[in-house]
């Protein structure tokens, strides 16, 4: 999926890509990917995010968690 849209989106626009949204907001996790969870890390250098917003910069809050 990164490299089909990643390929059309506007660089510069600092936009998210609207399928790639869709697609993480409606992916469900089973028990058993849950159970292999050791560790959460929330860092604006991870790569999801790059996925969402390729051009985003780690610096704005988009991103910014209000519940886990």
């Amino acid at each position: 999926m990164k490299e089909r849209y990643e390929d059309s989106y506007e660089w510069g626009s600092y936009t998210c890509i609207p399928e790639m949204q869709k697609y993480l907001e409606e992916l469900e996790l089973t028990e058993a990917d849950l159970a292999k969870v050791t560790s959460l890390c929330f860092d604006g250098g991870n790569e999801i995010f790059s996925y969402l917003i390729p051009d985003w910069d780690g610096e704005s809050d988009e991103f910014e968690f209000r519940s886990v």
